[in-house]
């Protein structure tokens, strides 16, 4: 690395003559600490702490952000002997020691730069101020570890040591380097700056260190130190405090507002491209004056006291017809030129302030004003409410098709003669709701909420909706009545009581007694549906315990429809054994879990 840092030097003196106010050079003397395996993680570690040394070039794409090539050498370190007396790492008493190099492109960020180095004019600005970088680079290293660990002593660390040797070989990885620092301008031409900077590492090997360490953790390592940067091509030949890259005029001592050329009447525009160069005028308007600020010189401009647009030759224009307010008949209404720019809404030839019907096109002779009837059923436009339709028999010129005295374009049923009550709607069934508000048009219902509709239960739901509408019940419910207390009972019991052949599906005799009941319970409950479930315990696989709960459950099924219960009032399936209700480490628990559950509910 210290040849690199030799002819990196060597190529500064050359750059530096030739190259812009944009690039800079600058060494870097300081410090390296590593962290890894071989080192605590209290950081930095002084005892750790290597010299380190490097130089750099920058280029600065705008005064805030630049780029950064760089190149660094120095040596890391780190030791099992760091770490605390009763840590196990001194019973290791692993060490390395490593030499390595870095090559890195980093983007920079210094949120003050236009403060040291402005784009108009450069001005010595002497602060402290930070910045910030990240990137990405190459580093080459060749650890040297010190094992220091005899085989026979402990046979369980020599293969993980010996994976470690075969990996810890010169190579080169990449890094990705970020962090910051304060710079100090001491002159024009040099800055120094403190900075630290975290590297990481794709590898595990910086220390030799990885299968016989903490493999899961990362090496890394931070530089910090002192940069001393001159800047590259400072140069103001005419001394008027412009650098010559930005100088129009390098050779003639100018202004900041003539971008460094002359300008005798200080108007911005330097002397050879203004045309009034003794007058005081303004950028847009070419040095000349122009007293209203709309870019055209007053020689020019046809108002020059008042700021108007190109196409009325610099007089203003309010309503933006492209006709000059001193020329415009309408200046606050955009108009047409053969109207001296008053507008003409309807365009039938008058200009709205002449013509009484501004909003309607008129005929010749009418003065602007129309008086036509498209339809020809003797009724004009204007007191037409169809006019695209023609009809005689009522004085809107509209149809009636139901013949109900509503027109279609207000009857709300145009197909049905109904009542002007109901808005041309009939009420078939006579009890207050028109039909298309009747739930129920053919049967006469006036109970407030119904819709027309009855409730013969007065469960407070409407017969159409309610699963039970000749016994009162919940709403939810459907309108159909809760279980009684002993019909619960008897679901509860054959819970209990439905049993089957161990290991099989087939039902035990006594099981017919409660099902003929839970049978009788449904004939009872017409518009109840039952769900049958059947459980297992957790005894066996679960695949098969799955099959037979299915399968016992669909034995409940086969022997309800025996007993005349419609099948699509009931519905079956097995869980297995993922809902137990008691624990499965008792024989007890296990009884519970063996059942089959039956749910009589109203489902939607």
């Amino acid at each position: 690395m210290r040849n690199y840092t030799i002819a990196l030097l060597c190529c500064v003196l050359p750059i530096w003559l030739a190259a812009q106010v944009r690039w800079e050079t600058g060494l870097l003397l300081g410090g390296a600490g590593y962290q890894g395996d071989l080192n605590p993680e209290t950081y930095p570690l002084l005892k750790e702490l290597n010299p380190a040394y490097g130089g750099f070039f920058r280029y600065y794409l705008t005064p805030s952000f630049s780029t950064r090539l760089w190149g660094l050498s120095t040596q890391l370190s780190g030791s099992d002997r760091n770490f605390p007396q009763d840590a196990p790492h001194r019973l290791r008493d692993f060490s390395f020691r490593t030499k390595f190099t870095e090559f890195s492109l980093t983007f920079e960020w210094d949120p003050f730069g236009k403060s040291h180095y402005p784009e108009s004019k450069y001005r010595y600005h002497p602060k402290v101020t930070p910045y910030f970088f990240g990137g990405i680079g190459l580093a080459r290293f060749k650890p040297e570890t010190d094992y220091r660990v005899d085989f026979k002593v402990d046979e369980n660390i020599a293969p993980p040591i010996l994976a470690d040797e075969a990996q810890s070989r010169t190579v080169q990885l990449p890094v990705v380097p970020f962090g910051g620092g304060l710079r100090l301008d001491l002159s024009k031409s040099t800055t120094i700056a403190l900075e630290g900077a975290l590297r990481f590492a794709d590898s595990d090997y910086i220390d030799g260190v990885s299968a016989s360490g903490n493999p899961k953790r990362r090496d890394w390592y931070a530089v910090a130190g002192v940069n001393l940067i001159v800047r590259m091509g400072v140069r103001d030949s005419d001394g008027d405090g412009f650098l010559d890259k930005i100088d129009a005029c390098p050779r003639l001592k100018g202004v900041e507002s003539a971008r460094g050329c002359p300008d005798s009447d200080s108007d911005g525009v330097e002397d050879a491209e203004d045309a009034c160069p003794e007058v005081k005028g303004s950028l847009i308007s070419g040095g000349c004056p122009d007293t209203d600020g709309d870019g055209f010189m007053d020689s020019a401009d046809l108002c020059p006291r008042d700021s108007g647009i190109v196409e009325t030759e610099g007089c203003p224009d309010r309503d933006n017809d492209c006709i000059a307010d001193i020329d415009d008949a309408c200046p606050d209404l955009p108009g047409l030129p053969g109207f001296g720019g008053c507008p003409d809404t309807d365009w039938d030839g008058v200009s709205d302030k002449d013509d009484p019907c501004p909003d309607e096109k008129g005929l010749p002779g009418s003065n602007g004003c129309p008086e036509p009837d498209t339809d020809c059923d003797g009724l004009i436009d204007k007191y037409d409410r169809c006019p695209e339709v023609a009809d005689t028999t009522n004085q809107y010129g509209c149809p009636d098709t139901d013949k109900d005295g509503l027109i279609d374009l207000d009857d709300r049923c145009p197909d049905k003669a109904g009542s002007l009550v109901f808005k041309g709607c009939p009420d078939t069934d006579g009890d207050g709701f028109p039909d298309p508000d009747d739930r129920c048009p053919e049967i006469a219902d006036t109970t407030a909420g119904h819709f027309g509709c009855p409730d013969t239960d007065k469960d407070g739901l409407i017969d159409l909706d309610d699963r039970c509408p000749e016994v009162a019940g919940l709403l939810n419910k459907f309108g159909c009545p809760e279980l009684r207390k002993e019909d619960q009972a008897v679901l509860l019991r054959a819970r209990k009581e439905v049993r089957f052949k161990t290991g099989s599906a087939i039902l035990l005799p006594s099981s017919q007694k409660i099902l003929d009941k839970v049978a009788a319970l449904m004939l009872s409950y017409p518009a109840y549906q039952l769900s049958i479930q059947g459980h297992t315990d957790s005894q066996g696989k679960d695949e098969f315990n799955l099959n037979l709960s299915k399968k016992r459950a669909k034995s409940c099924y086969d022997y309800l429809l025996l007993r005349s219960i419609d099948a699509k009032r009931i519905e079956h399936d097995g869980l297995g054994e993922t809902k137990p209700i008691a624990s499965n480490k008792t024989a007890q628990g296990r009884v519970l879990n063996r059942r089959v559950e039956f749910v009589l509910d109203v489902v939607q």
